[in-house]
Formats: structure tokens, C-alpha cells, sequence
């Protein structure tokens, strides 16, 4: 089981995720309000997530959770990177195949979490 702390950051890394999802899927165009759940995806990642404490899981834990972690933080650089081309995309057809790109990235980042979560919790 986790500690308190660690799966209430990562509850609220998980809504993060879910919101980012629902605002680019039902308006992808409102760039203004994406890059606002962006940056704060990076802040929290980089201010919560990245700085979590793994010395107070038993040994078990601690190899699941550094694996969690450093399959988030590769899925957000990743994200950012296809963001970046989402947003320079030009033709209708590559912005609609970033679009799809980053669509299941934040699933599976989204998912990658929830299952995280699920492992932990059945422990």
C-alpha cells in the first residue's frame, strides 16, 4: 500500500492527465487554455512527482515505483516534443495525425498511472 502522501500526489497527477485530456479532445484549438494544463503538468512533475520519496516504500515498492516514475517522466517529454509539432503543423492531414499521437499518449500516461495505482493498492 502506498503511503498517504505518495497516492495523494499521484491522485492528483491522474486529474491533471484526465483534465489535459478532456480540454484538448473537446477543444484542441483552445491553445491558450492547453498550454495552461501543460505548464502545470510540467510544474507538478517536476516539483511533485520527480521529488517523491521512494526510502519510505518497502523494498518491494521502491523498484515499481522508480519504474513508474521514469515511464512518466519519459511519456511528458514525449508529449512535449509532439505538442511542439501539433502546434507547428501546417497541413490539415499531419495536425490531425499529432492530434491522434497525443490523444494516445495521455492515455497511456493516464493509464500507465491507473495501473500504478490498482498494483499498489492490491498489495
Amino acid at each position: 500500500m502506498l503511503p498517504k502522501s505518495h497516492q495523494k500526489e499521484l491522485l492528483s497527477w491522474l486529474d491533471l492527465l484526465q483534465n489535459l485530456e478532456i480540454l484538448f479532445c473537446q477543444d484542441k484549438n483552445n491553445s491558450i487554455m492547453v498550454k495552461q494544463k501543460w505548464q502545470k503538468i510540467q510544474d507538478f512533475l517536476q516539483t511533485m512527482i520527480m521529488t517523491l520519496d521512494s526510502s519510505d516504500l518497502d523494498i518491494t515498492q521502491q523498484s515499481l515505483f522508480l519504474s513508474w516514475q521514469t515511464e512518466t517522466y519519459r511519456y511528458i517529454r514525449l508529449l512535449q516534443t509532439d505538442f511542439l509539432f501539433y502546434q507547428s503543423a501546417k497541413q490539415l492531414t499531419t495536425k490531425e495525425n499529432r492530434y491522434l499521437i497525443i490523444q494516445q499518449k495521455l492515455k497511456n500516461a493516464i493509464n500507465l498511472t491507473k495501473n500504478y495505482l490498482l498494483a499498489t493498492n492490491n498489495q
